[in-house]
Order: C-alpha cells, then sequence, then structure tokens
C-alpha cells in the first residue's frame, strides 16, 4: 500500500499509515546484491490488510483543540472507522478523505484532506539496504550504534538550556550524539537569526550556510564546545561573504544553494571543523548511490533527527547547463508510505515495480528520533556518522533534502579563495574530504 495526501490543510498537519496486523507478505521473495546493496525482492506482493490512517498538528496553538473524522471513497476497495482504521478490502484506488476541525475559543474551523491510498496486491517491491563492508552500511551502522540506548524522550536535543543574553549553553546529557567529533562546528546562534539560518565550520576561518537563507557581513555567529556543563560560547564576526555565481534562486530550483562566508578570526582548538563526504562518493555507493543509508540532521533547536538518505541527482534545468546536485531525505517510516521510488529513477534494467526503503518496526530508534523539518530549519546540516564523527552531506534548502555538497567541493573551494581575495588575505584553507578509501569502490 502507498498513501499519498494530495491536498495540504491551511493548518500544519502530517499524515500517517501505520500498519498493526502483520508485515507484509510475498508471494516469491528473492534477494540479491548490486553493488553496495543488498536488495530483497518481493513479487506477487500481498499487503497486511489493516492500517490505522492517522495525522498530528505540527505547530498547534495551545487554545485550540483538534478532532478528526474519516470517510472512504470506495468501501469495495477499503473501509475506515471513526478512529482511523483501514481495512483492505480489495485491491485498486481508494480516496480516504481525513476531515481536522480546529476548535478556538468557541469558533471553529473545519478542512478536508485527501489521502489517495494505492492497494496493490500483485506489485513487485525491491527493498534496499546496504550491504556488509560498504561505506554505506558504516554510515548506517555507527549511527545505530550511538542510538541503540537513547530515550526518544530526553535524548533528541543538543542544549538542555541556553541563555542567548550571557551566550551560556548547558550541554544535554542525555543527548544520543553527545561524543561525536565535529559537533561544535555546527553554530546554535548568530545575530541575525538568532537559532534560525544556521551556519557551520568548514575550516577554521569559513562557514557554509544556504544562499536562500544567507547570513549578512556584521553579523556575528556563535559556536559551542562540546563540553559536559554550562559552556560560553565563542562568537566571531562575518567579514566577507559570497554566494555560489551559478544560485538563482526558485527559478533554477533553488540549485547551488550555497554561501561561503569569512569570519574574522581563526576559530580555537576547541571548536571543530566539519569534514564532508568526499568528491568521489558516488566510488563508494555505485547503482543506488547512499539510498537507504540512515542519516542524522540538526534543526533550528539543535535537535539531532535521524533520517534516511532517498534518491541524489544532478539534474539539468532550464535547457541549460546548470546542474541540481541535490539530494532527497526520508522519514524513516514504520511501513511502505510516501517513501518508494518507481524503479526506473534508479537506470537499473533488471528492478522491480517500485524501489523503497526497508520499513521499520515503530519501535526501532531510527523511527523514534526522526521529525519533521520544517520553516526555519533551512541552512542545518544534514551528516552521516562514521565511526564517532559527524560527516557533512548537505544543508536543509526544504523539508525533503537540499543541495548535495560532494560534486561542488572543487566549488567550494573556490570561494574560499574568493572571500579570502575579497578581504585580501590568504588563509590557505580548503575543504577536508572524508577519507573512504578503507571501503570498496563499485
Amino acid at each position: 500500500m502507498r498513501v499519498t495526501v494530495k491536498q495540504p490543510l491551511s493548518f500544519w498537519t502530517n499524515i500517517t499509515a501505520d500498519s498493526f496486523s502483520g508485515e507484509q507478505l510475498a508471494g516469491s521473495t528473492t534477494n540479491l546484491t548490486v553493488n553496495s546493496h543488498d536488495i530483497e525482492r518481493n513479487i506477487g506482493a500481498t499487503l497486511v490488510d489493516s492500517y490505522v490512517i492517522g495525522w498530528e498538528i505540527l505547530h498547534p496553538d495551545n487554545n485550540d483543540t483538534y478532532t478528526a473524522s474519516y470517510t472512504s471513497s470506495n468501501e469495495n476497495i477499503a473501509t475506515v472507522n471513526a478512529e482511523g482504521v483501514l481495512t483492505v478490502v480489495s485491491g485498486g484506488d481508494v480516496i480516504i478523505t481525513v476531515t481536522v476541525t480546529r476548535a478556538s475559543d468557541g469558533e471553529f474551523k473545519s478542512n478536508s484532506i485527501e489521502v489517495r491510498v494505492d492497494i496493490n496486491t500483485g506489485s513487485s517491491i525491491d527493498f534496499i539496504t546496504n550491504t556488509d563492508g560498504s561505506a554505506g552500511k558504516a554510515f548506517t551502522d555507527s549511527l545505530e550504534t550511538l542510538i541503540s540506548n537513547s530515550d526518544p524522550a530526553t535524548a533528541k536535543p543538543r542544549f538542555s538550556s541556553r541563555s542567548i543574553a550571557t551566550k551560556t549553553f548547558t550541554r544535554n546529557e542525555d543527548f544520543w550524539g553527545i561524543g561525536l567529533s565535529n559537533l561544535s562546528s555546527i553554530s546554535p546562534n548568530n545575530s541575525r537569526g538568532g537559532q534560525k539560518r544556521s551556519g557551520t565550520a568548514l575550516t577554521k576561518r569559513h562557514i557554509i550556510t544556504t544562499a536562500h537563507y544567507p547570513l549578512q557581513a556584521g553579523d556575528t555567529i556563535d559556536f559551542v564546545a562540546n563540553v559536559s556543563g554550562a559552556t560560553t560560547a565563542v562568537t566571531r564576526t562575518i567579514q566577507k561573504v559570497k554566494t555560489h555565481p551559478l544560485y538563482v534562486g526558485q527559478s533554477g530550483n533553488y540549485s547551488y544553494d550555497v554561501q561561503l562566508c569569512l569570519l574574522d578570526s581563526d576559530l580555537p582548538s576547541n571548536i571543530d571543523i566539519m569534514e564532508v563526504i568526499p568528491s568521489n562518493s558516488t566510488d563508494y555507493a555505485g547503482q543506488y548511490e547512499f539510498f537507504s543509508t540512515a542519516a542524522a540532521c540538526f534543526d533550528q533547536e539543535q535537535k539531532g533527527l535521524t533520517k534516511t538518505l532517498g534518491k541524489t541527482s544532478n539534474n539539468i534545468y532550464l535547457g541549460n547547463t546548470l546542474k541540481n546536485h541535490s539530494f532527497v531525505t526520508l522519514m524513516p517510516y514504520s511501513m511502505l508510505n510516501g517513501i518508494s521510488y518507481r524503479a526506473h529513477v534508479f537506470d537499473f534494467p533488471v528492478s522491480s515495480d517500485f524501489v523503497s526503503t526497508k520499513p521499520l518496526l515503530n519501535t526501532d530508534k531510527l523511527y523514534e528520533l526522526t521529525e519533521d523539518i520544517i520553516t526555519g530549519d533551512s541552512g542545518c546540516p544534514n551528516c552521516f556518522v562514521l565511526g564517532s564523527k559527524l560527516v557533512l552531506i548537505g544543508l536543509h534548502t526544504s523539508a525533503q533534502g537540499g543541495t548535495y555538497l560532494p560534486p561542488l567541493i572543487s566549488d567550494i573551494n573556490q570561494l574560499i579563495l574568493d572571500v579570502d581575495t575579497l578581504a585580501g588575505i590568504s588563509t590557505g584553507y580548503t575543504v577536508t574530504e572524508c577519507d573512504l578509501s578503507s571501503y570498496p569502490t563499485y
């Protein structure tokens, strides 16, 4: 079963669908390996017959209450009850209409959202996972090891408290990433956006952020050492900035969404720099790139959240040679819910109808530690974890992903030279690429 939300509500909501009567069954299963990924191919799949269509308000008002009702467009395909429990009767498409009503101070507002449910009782689906020994498997295993004993109620925030007035930050001792190196390269505060408009240190003198949500010369930016207790932030002033010359905003699909900033002086030794996935990263991933690899991302509140990497792309747009170096981040869902691709997008000649990440149990830590990315999170980093260090993939451009940085490393090094030149200096710094040479290439 695949679920697609067809219309947005006027207030922010999230629709989910979770199976509760069992796993997906298959007419037959074939296991194979393609480059760095294992494939579990389910042929003639029969899906479980019961799901719960759920909903949540992402930014509820404290004075509001919300209720929901459900209707099915075709009860010969699926029925749905007052609790959102969907029972599959036969294969086909059905629309479940979720009507969410908001009550505020005696005034009521109702909005409906259509959820198109594609129930496939004879589809073939490839579930993709990283194979043992691959770099992608090392990234996934490293993150899963770090979060294995985390309490999702307390483990997300990097800081337990902060005082912007005194620039004092107190580390959350329950944070799942407490021992990660490169964590201190992620700035939690700046003078232009506060906790928004995040910047990440790529060298001791340079930070990267997004072009569509930029910082400016004269802004100050804070960095916090990864030590226990209360710590006073290290503050630097942005001296010069340079946006990628090919960035043209929305008209270019936000490609090249990169800005480099020069700080007025080097960061001290207790503030790390962030390594970047290397420019030849695709050599270590093969046909499916890093699809289905577990990743960590950060939001404006400095919560460490779990994601799954989807498709990366280098799409030509607007009829010219500009490339859209992008990546997609997926919520680690507990079922096949809006995260499948038509198999042809990977150009794999022998494939199933759909390609998907492996569904997780809803008790899996990767599932429990995820959250939606929202407005104001732009510029925050998406990272793989390798051993005990963070390695940068890219920065949030939207809720679904952002600019994939490995193909742009030479461009970023040029931007570093450019901001140095604007300031009349030569720092000699360049991006540090993560060394993956111990892993096989494909």
